[in-house]
């Protein structure tokens, strides 16, 4: 590896995503991350998602059980740079902006979390509504000012990730690894 990205790994989870799959990965590679800095972790796709990715020439690893913290867990086996960015395979994150992740995290944070921008089109009210509540009640909980604390799309340091315990099961990873960040930057 080499070049701007050599000290980044890109980790798509994915499951049933051969509708945008695809794309997601089209776009990153656009943006100049090399084929072999990117991870598809697959849970059991029966849709031709594996077939999509295998046909990019992107490297594909079956998770070990069920759900995105599985699939996390999973692959910090396999990562040895020192950042990952964790993106879904669904493309409601745009791959333009891994850069700017990317730059925000070399300036010394150990995550950096790229929020959403709602519209009618992105997710359903009420999904946006339980969000909104969930971060609001983590800010207050941790005493932080995040506006996205359940975002698919995040920069972090490898070394955090392996030390994640893993406690939660599917989305709930997010929030797991933003806890133990700020949980352990305020004991330091």
């Amino acid at each position: 590896m080499s070049g701007k990205f050599n000290d980044l790994t890109i980790v798509i989870p994915t499951l049933n995503e051969a509708e945008a799959i695809g794309k997601v990965l089209e776009e990153i590679l656009s943006k100049g991350i090399p084929r072999e800095n990117i991870i598809v972790v697959d849970g059991g796709s029966t849709d031709g998602t594996i077939e999509i990715v295998k046909s990019k020439g992107i490297k594909l690893i079956i998770q070990e059980g069920k759900g995105k913290a599985d699939a996390i867990r999973t692959v910090t086996k396999y990562v040895r740079a020192p950042y990952v960015i964790l993106m879904d395979g669904d493309y409601t994150y745009p791959a333009e902006h891994i850069p700017e992740l990317y730059e925000k995290i070399k300036q010394g944070y150990d995550l950096v979390i790229g929020a959403r921008q709602y519209s009618e089109n992105t997710q359903p009210f009420i999904y946006r509504l339980g969000n909104k509540i969930l971060t609001k009640f983590f800010n207050m909980l941790f005493g932080v000012n995040l506006s996205d604390v359940l975002s698919g799309m995040y920069i972090v340091k490898t070394e955090i990730l392996k030390e994640l315990m893993f406690e939660t099961r599917n989305f709930g990873i997010e929030s797991e690894i933003v806890a133990h960040v700020v949980s352990t930057t305020k004991s330091s």
